[in-house]
């Protein structure tokens, strides 16, 4: 319905309605209709449209009701809200505010068959040109309208939503038929056409009462995506796109579950699909890398075969391995990078523990930490670099200490009369050693070789510095270097931070095992007899008692360390150091039952145990006394 406002029709000024009085009305009113009728079509141009006599008395009419005379001067002095229900424009959008007659029953009324129109229209036309920013605006403010009338807002809009549906299910139905023109094209900008006809951004603004037809949408977007993806065409990547305009629209319930399946298997087969077409054109790129890690694993076999030098190795790699072009690699030769650099930590390895070059070692890992790999490779290239310069941080010391003792040792006079001391001397030894063998071979028939050499090498100098470092063999891809263990003063009392012990307690219960250690210090493990598991692990120092308590109940078993000078390697807790000295491993095959034993007059026996742990001593070894048989340390270890 056209609406048209009176006061507006009969050009009056007033700033409030009391300044209008029933005379103006009446003369503008004579005036108006004159004018109409002297007019030649007997019209008058009202905002572009013609209006005739009759509309004009049904409109000035409704200045006789109140109501209705107070709603057309508010609408009036609105200009925005006028001009929006005279012509559409939107400024009335751009300038809302919420006014207190919006909320009156009675207004709403009246406004609503004017409202209604041009709100359906302005957003049907808005939402058809793809005018996101006016849609955004439009839909910002709650129409004007009663409820009879909402639908009718929203009318032209949904409408068109519904032809667009029908057109998706065209094209399936052509496609089903086979005759689809994107056929012979192999669906080449179908997806195109399809975000023509809806953008999945434009129909998510809309509100919640086009729910309904967005899921129809999105359902028949992805039903067209599956025809495409399954045979006979089999086409993965027109599919895919096209599945991803259906997954983008905010479809809810069993659609948004059924679309959002299908676009994740469309869009595995694509990524598929991608991977297979980058390794295809990079593969050149990859095959170099393998033969360049085929490379590399023969330099580190020859060196743990002392077939070539350090220096060679370095040369080598310097000449060989250019980071750049590694690191220029498409994303596809990702993962075999990685692999590069992990081959030439496994051959710095190699140069450390076979050739002893700490610099040459350090220098190949450099390479590799050059390249640009995943985290997990980074740490452990990091990891290698802080062992490396441990290292050799280590060996510095050991030379300047060398150096220092040295240095220390007093100055000898250089003399040629001393030279000839020297010469005189080494020969007078010489001449007793080899008088000492004929001796020797006189009486070998009776010679028995149970002595031991005991021959010391002189101390080591700036060049023998490795072999204060004790290297131990390991794995290949592990710099070697022996553990620094320190000795630990105990105290009666539980291990704790172990990693596997989750100790056990019961406070409501006064379960007991003392232990009293004699002639060895001892380390006692509590383990629960049906679960396995150690639920307590205590020290007791030799001549002294401990008692584990609050035992949950149940059945248990004990593995007992005995020995002296407990000792914790660098960096360790204390729950998994050993014994220096003595050291020997039992399991206690005896079982300590905990549980309560209830009798029949009421009372209850809680149990305990007493247990002494004592070693005598013999020329050869420490006997142990307590029951159990010998296990390992690694079993014992074992929780």
């Amino acid at each position: 319905m056209q609406y048209i406002n009176p006061y507006q029709l009969l050009n009056i000024s007033a700033e409030s309605l009391s300044d209008v009085d029933v005379k103006t009305i009446s003369r503008e009113r004579r005036r108006l209709l004159h004018q109409i009728e002297l007019s030649e079509h007997g019209t008058i141009d009202y905002n572009g449209i013609e209006i005739t006599r009759a509309e004009c008395i049904r409109v000035l009419d409704e200045l006789d009701e109140k109501n209705k005379r107070e709603f057309h001067f508010f609408i009036f002095q609105n200009s925005s809200l006028n001009n929006f229900l005279t012509s559409g424009t939107l400024y009335f959008f751009d300038k809302h505010t919420a006014e207190s007659i919006y909320k009156l029953p009675a207004f709403i009324n009246f406004i609503s068959p004017y409202f209604e129109p041009r709100y359906d229209e302005v957003l049907s036309t808005s939402f058809k040109s793809g005018n996101k920013e006016n849609i955004k605006k439009i839909l910002s403010v709650q129409p004007l309208t009663t409820t009879s009338f909402n639908e009718s807002c929203y009318k032209s809009t949904y409408h068109f939503l519904k032809d667009v549906d029908k057109e998706i299910n065209q094209i399936i139905d052509e496609i089903k038929d086979e005759e689809s023109p994107y056929i012979q094209k192999s669906f080449r900008g179908i997806e195109t056409e399809i975000k023509s006809k809806v953008s999945p951004e434009l129909i998510n603004l809309l509100p919640a009462y086009f729910q309904g037809i967005r899921n129809q949408i999105a359902m028949s977007i992805r039903n067209l995506a599956r025809d495409i993806n399954n045979d006979p065409y089999n086409l993965i990547e027109p599919a895919f796109k096209v599945s991803s305009i259906a997954n983008e629209i905010e479809s809810d319930g069993l659609t948004k579950q059924t679309v959002s399946k299908g676009y994740s298997i469309i869009k595995g087969r694509y990524e598929d699909l991608l991977q297979q077409k980058e390794n295809e054109k990079y593969e050149p790129h990859i095959d170099k890398c393998y033969s360049l890690i085929d490379a590399i694993v023969d330099k580190r076999d020859a060196i743990n075969k002392k077939e070539i030098s350090a220096s060679h190795v370095n040369n080598w790699v310097n000449s060989n391995i250019n980071i750049t072009e590694l690191n220029n690699l498409p994303s596809a030769a990702f993962q075999v990078r990685n692999l590069v650099a992990l081959s030439l930590k496994s051959l710095s390895v190699a140069v450390w523990n076979n050739l002893d070059e700490i610099d040459i070692a350090i220098s190949v890992l450099a390479k590799a930490t050059l390249l640009r790999v995943n985290e997990d490779t980074k740490a452990v290239l990091v990891e290698a670099k802080i062992q490396l310069d441990e290292l050799k941080a280590k060996i510095q010391r050991q030379r300047l200490a060398n150096l220092q003792q040295t240095t220390n040792y007093p100055k000898k006079e250089k003399s040629s009369f001393g030279v000839l001391i020297v010469i005189g001397i080494i020969i007078l030894i010489i001449y007793l050693i080899s008088n000492s063998n004929n001796s020797h071979n006189s009486s070998s028939s009776s010679y028995n070789d149970n002595s031991t050499n005991s021959y010391s090498p002189p101390p080591a100098t700036v060049d023998t510095a490795k072999s204060d470092i004790a290297i131990a063999p390991q794995s290949i891809d592990t710099y070697q270097t022996e553990p620094v263990y320190n000795k630990v003063t105990m105290v009666n009392g539980n291990i704790s931070d172990c990693s596997g012990i989750s100790p056990k307690y019961d406070k409501n219960i006064s379960t007991k095992l003392i232990i009293t250690a004699q002639l060895t210090d001892v380390a006692v493990k509590l383990y629960d007899y049906e679960t396995d598991r150690c639920i307590r692990y205590v020290f007791v120092n030799d001549g002294s008692t401990y008692a584990i308590k609050n035992i949950p109940e149940g059945k248990y078993y004990l593995k007992i360390a005995y020995g002296n000078d407990w000792e914790v390697k660098e960096g360790d807790p204390v729950c998994k150091g050993r014994f220096a000295t003595h050291s020997s491993f039992k399991k206690d095959l005896s079982v300590y039952d905990f549980n309560k034993t209830y009798y029949n007059d009421g009372r209850v026996s809680v149990p305990y145990y007493t247990l002494k742990l004592y070693r005598t001593y013999t020329t050869n070894t420490y006997d142990d006394n307590s029951a159990g048989n010998s296990i390992s340390e690694s079993d014992f270890n074992n929780n």
